[in-house]
């Protein structure tokens, strides 16, 4: 039945047999919809008030009198967006009590180029504000992989409230990074040119990643807090040793 199916949208059984009464009904009194719903009238009124404050009803006046009405059903279109909202705003906490617990931690692996862009999803999703983002990376190879989404993703990180910082291999592409660090929201250094590595490393405070360049496409995911804290510990010790790099 509608008014079951509803229920996923928390509306309780009157809500939902009040808001498909109005529906049907159109713009109507609290009696006829009592009527309709099968729900006494001193019910309706205070299920329709409810129904109000979640957005589901709202009140029209024609002369003195009130005609109540259901929202347009697109409205629920609007709760699953204002849940999928409340959803990424509550995801970096929620994994952040699930993640890293006890010393054997999770290794999970990538396959693929999806699988990587699927990994890169997630780091981004349990990022929370002024967490530290740390990378080793030899660029040109990595923007290879899928230029366009490759920018896109950095384009959606740059607006996040991330300590971004990038060890980059010297190169032409890396220094106009360094150029754009105000405005793509990290701070990088840079390698020497002859720095030689053929994969990229991530580290945030949920796991230490490191996946390959080059065909086939491999990713290992590491989530043990003690490796991870260890691995932020090396990562700032080599950023620390390498010079600043102006514009």
């Amino acid at each position: 039945m509608l008014e079951n199916k509803l229920k996923v949208f928390g509306l309780s059984n009157h809500e939902s047999r009040v808001y498909l009464a109005a529906l049907t009904l159109g713009p109507s009194s609290a009696l006829d919809i009592a009527k309709e719903a099968n729900i006494k009238r001193a019910t309706v009124y205070l299920t329709i008030e409810q129904l109000v404050e979640k957005g589901f009803m709202h009140v029209d006046y024609v002369g003195l009198k009130r005609k109540f009405v259901a929202a347009n059903p697109e409205h629920f279109e609007d709760v699953v967006n204002s849940l999928r909202t409340t959803y990424y705003d509550l995801l970096p906490d929620l994994l952040g009590l699930y993640k890293l617990k006890g010393k054997g931690g999770l290794v999970k692996y990538y396959e693929g180029l999806d699988g990587l862009k699927s990994l890169y999803e997630t780091i981004l999703r349990e990022l929370r504000s002024g967490d530290p983002y740390y990378i080793i990376s030899k660029q040109e190879h990595w923007y290879e992989l899928d230029e366009v989404w490759f920018e896109d993703f950095v384009e959606r990180r740059a607006k996040r409230a991330l300590d971004t910082r990038i060890v980059f291999q010297d190169s032409k592409k890396a220094r106009r990074n360094v150029v754009l660090q105000s405005v793509m929201n990290q701070k990088v250094k840079l390698l020497p040119s002859l720095s030689a590595f053929s994969s990229d490393v991530i580290i945030t405070p949920q796991r230490y990643v490191t996946h390959s360049l080059t065909h086939p496409i491999t990713a290992v995911s590491i989530e043990n807090e003690d490796i991870v804290k260890t691995q932020i510990s090396i990562f700032l010790a080599l950023w620390n040793s390498l010079p600043e790099t102006g514009v």
